[in-house]
């Protein structure tokens, strides 16, 4: 199976948003200050590489963006604050 540049380009994306989540959840986890560190580290250093193949990605076409409306903002915006209404709701304890 022969991979097409765009297409190792969107793995390697995926791969390194999968490390940056494994990355914040152990620098989380960590007990220990030094460690927690190196994973702060290696979680920016992940970011910036994540960043520059994103940018890369965009220039070449193969990652498109698009842009929200006002309407759509507003709505998602009203959308997680209810969702966020819901979560706060403590139920009384029977």
């Amino acid at each position: 199976m022969n991979l097409q540049d765009k297409e190792m380009a969107r793995d390697m994306l995926i791969m390194m948003e999968q490390l940056i989540q494994t990355y914040t959840k152990s620098e989380l986890e960590a007990a220990n200050k030094s460690l927690r560190e190196v994973f702060h580290d290696l979680n920016k250093d992940m970011e910036v590489l994540h960043t520059e193949l994103f940018n890369l990605m965009q220039t070449k076409g193969w990652s498109e963006v698009t842009t929200a409306s006002q309407q759509e903002i507003e709505s998602e915006i009203i959308s997680w604050e209810q969702k966020g209404l819901k979560d706060d709701k403590i139920e009384p304890v029977e």
